[in-house]
């Protein structure tokens, strides 16, 4: 019996490790961001970093199921057709909520109280370094900034 239980803790131990160490889509990180960009949403890098840390780096299955990059509920989590109508939410969301001259998007989303304590604090860890290319340089070298590891 005792070989048993250490056999299926071997096992759960196992599964938990590869989930934690599964490749990171960079096509797809980057694919997201570019969307990002081009809706021109206000503080491209935080918001990136936001769908970064509600997704789990985009391997969270509840909400990749839903397309649902950042985790937007009413009552339960909303189900988008596709990942871009997520992020087009998203912008919608921004213009209806975000004043136009506001300087500190971190202390915007404490201030409307976005999500839960310390949300802001985890924000902040994600370290996503590609920032939108300007419209005049638009170019392919201005992507693969992907750095999951910091």
């Amino acid at each position: 019996m005792l070989a048993l239980l250490l056999a299926f803790s071997s096992c759960v131990d196992a599964a938990q490790k590869q989930v934690r160490h599964q490749a990171i889509d960079k096509d797809f990180a980057n694919d997201v961001f570019a969307e990002i960009c081009s809706r021109e949403i206000a503080f491209p890098e935080i918001v990136m970093s936001q769908a970064i840390l509600e997704t789990g780096w985009f391997r969270n299955h509840y909400l990749m199921s839903r397309n649902n990059l950042f985790a937007f509920k009413k009552i339960k989590y909303l189900d988008f057709i596709t990942w871009q109508r997520s992020v087009e939410y998203y912008k919608e969301w921004q213009v209806k909520n975000l004043p136009p001259n506001e300087k500190d998007y971190y202390r915007f989303l404490i201030r409307i109280k976005y999500a839960t304590d310390g949300y802001v604090d985890h924000v902040r860890k994600i370290h996503w370094k590609q920032s939108c290319p300007s419209k005049q340089e638009s170019t392919p070298e201005n992507s693969g900034a992907l750095n999951p590891n910091n």
